[in-house]
């Protein structure tokens, strides 16, 4: 009776039906809010790092669609110090999975001090299914340069619509100044179609700080960081590259952005 008993917990095991595990999917770094991917894992001071992920297999209610979970983040120097305050690691979460599905879309953001040292950072997110307490961790490791001239906090839709005012948004730290404290940067975007031609005959060029707006051209000898815009009028659907070359004339210097943009029309079967 007892090697029966034994066989039939035995079996009981195999028969239970195993609880869904938590999954981190679909991970990459972007270009800000819905923004294009990034190419690399490094980052100049000031910058923001956001990360970008799906949570799949939490536990939803089925008639609502309802899910909860909780999301931890952390970030560790090389020291293994931890920086985010306690106030701000732990988010809880519960939405409606409005489209159905398993898969919640979700992002952390971290930003990079300029008073913390360079050097290899490792960023840790967990993710905790509410209802059954399940977890998942996820490790990326960012590397921050040291203060250089540097093209920081971007803001780049990855996808557009025809008849869209489209706007890349940046800005520009490091540059030197002359004597007077004034930069002189000249900033040149290139747009690439997907074939790789120009889609215009010369680069549209601005020059920093003959072209800021008046009201901020006297604030300039005390600017550390400046707010650029390059809109774009999306006209017509494609696949292009977008490439920001910013030059200091003075320290002969650049800094380089490319991204690829996705345009779509709205009235396409």
């Amino acid at each position: 009776m007892r090697k029966l008993s034994a066989l039939a917990l035995v079996l009981l095991a195999y028969w239970t039906p195993d609880v869904q595990a938590v999954e981190f999917r679909n991970v990459r770094a972007t270009y800000g809010p819905f923004g294009a991917s990034r190419p690399d894992n490094k980052f100049a001071p000031g910058d923001v790092y956001m990360l970008n992920f799906d949570i799949v297999d939490l536990k939803i209610d089925p008639k609502v669609g309802l899910v909860k979970y909780v999301l931890t983040l952390e970030v560790f120097d090389s020291k293994g110090k931890q920086s985010v305050p306690d106030k701000d690691k732990t988010a809880k979460k519960g939405l409606i999975m409005g489209l159905g599905g398993n898969a919640v879309p979700d992002s952390v953001r971290v930003v990079l001090g300029l008073d913390q040292p360079p050097g290899r950072y490792k960023v840790v997110v967990t993710a905790t299914d509410a209802e059954t307490n399940m977890t998942k961790q996820l490790i990326h490791e960012v590397e921050l340069l040291p203060v250089d001239f540097a093209i920081i906090q971007v803001v780049a839709p990855a996808i557009g619509f025809t008849g869209q005012d489209y706007l890349l948004a940046y800005g520009l730290v490091g540059m030197a100044r002359d004597a007077k404290q004034m930069p002189k940067v000249t900033i040149t975007m290139r747009v690439y179609d997907d074939s790789g031609k120009l889609v215009w005959a010369e680069p549209l060029t601005s020059r920093l700080p003959d072209d800021l707006p008046d009201n901020m051209k006297a604030n300039v000898p005390k600017m550390e960081l400046f707010p650029m815009e390059s809109p774009m009028f999306l006209n017509r659907p494609g696949r292009f590259t977008v490439q920001i070359e910013a030059r200091d004339e003075i320290s002969k210097k650049s800094a380089r952005l490319n991204y690829i943009l996705k345009v779509l029309d709205p009235s396409a079967k």
